[in-house]
């Protein structure tokens, strides 16, 4: 990185950090739940009541994975006519119940599978939730941004509707399919739907196999925050050096302050994640140059 990008990386960075400062206002999701061309995040049993308690967050872990959210037994793919495919591992869930006789709890573990897992797409396709091939052009494209993250070759999605996350295990980025995007405050749903793309990129070059950050935090840790002001201010950077946005968006700053608390005894750490942000602008902005060079 030159010194002209280094201070004008510098300048989104510090514009970010002093509206974080001053702006106390709750952060505005710009995405809704509801899409025809995705599924729901939340994984639904065969009579489509949706699981709770520990199962909720055990098939949360795996849901991601498939395309539907839908999840059955063993015994009941086969009272169904159907099979679960072979070599398919199911995923153990707590089964609660409460004894009438005695009034005492029971508890026992069973294997659940999604729905993918299984042929009853053949024999009961009424339980496939059909989505429809998504048109690119339902936000208005920014060519230059599309070119940009074409050519970092990331794996992007649009599965799971209402939810935008990076997964390292599976190194795959997830966007809520492009019709639950919204506007807001003068602000057009495009770019929302760029600056969290590009945010996700962002947590995307911290990969292993990249600039290998420390990114693989449980939810709500100092760890984790930390990253996610990293990617914050990732995309911060990049919306301005990719003109996304001609300054820092107030939603940028509004998100971090949600993470920012765990923080705040801790200022050296906001220079620190400044310079990773800097250097994930320097990792994607390098395979541009890679692609230019296997062009000519």
């Amino acid at each position: 990185m030159n010194n002209y990008e280094l201070q004008k990386t510098s300048a989104i960075a510090n514009k970010v950090i002093a509206l974080m400062q001053n702006d106390k206002q709750d952060w505005f999701k710009p995405f809704t739940g509801d899409s025809k061309y995705g599924v729901g995040i939340f994984p639904k049993n065969i009579k489509g009541n949706t699981y709770s308690g520990i199962n909720l967050f055990i098939l949360l872990l795996e849901n991601y994975k498939y395309k539907q959210n839908t999840w059955i037994t063993f015994k009941k793919t086969k009272e169904l006519g159907g099979q679960v495919i072979k070599g398919q591992k199911g995923t153990a869930i707590k089964f609660f119940k409460i004894d009438e006789e005695d009034d005492h709890l029971i508890t026992k573990w069973y294997h659940v599978f999604n729905i993918e897992q299984t042929n009853l797409q053949e024999v009961k396709p009424e339980l496939f939730k059909e989505t429809e091939e998504m048109p690119i052009d339902l936000i208005d494209r920014n060519k230059s941004v599309d070119l940009f993250i074409k050519n970092t070759q990331a794996r992007i999605v649009h599965n799971r509707s209402g939810k935008c996350y990076y997964i390292p295990s599976e190194d795959m980025i997830n966007m809520s399919p492009l019709d639950t995007w919204k506007s807001y405050n003068n602000i057009p749903k495009e770019t929302f739907y760029y600056s969290t793309l590009l945010h996700e990129l962002t947590h995307w070059t911290g990969h292993k196999d990249r600039l290998n950050r420390d990114i693989n935090n449980g939810f709500g840790s100092n760890a984790y925050a930390f990253e996610e002001l990293v990617a914050e201010l990732g995309s911060a950077i990049l919306c301005g050096m990719l003109g996304v946005s001609k300054q820092p968006m107030d939603n940028h700053a509004k998100y971090l302050n949600g993470w920012i608390k765990g923080l705040q005894d801790q200022p050296h750490l906001l220079l620190k994640a400044c310079t990773m942000a800097q250097r994930s602008y320097s990792y994607l902005k390098d395979l541009q140059l890679n692609q230019k060079k296997k062009v000519a």
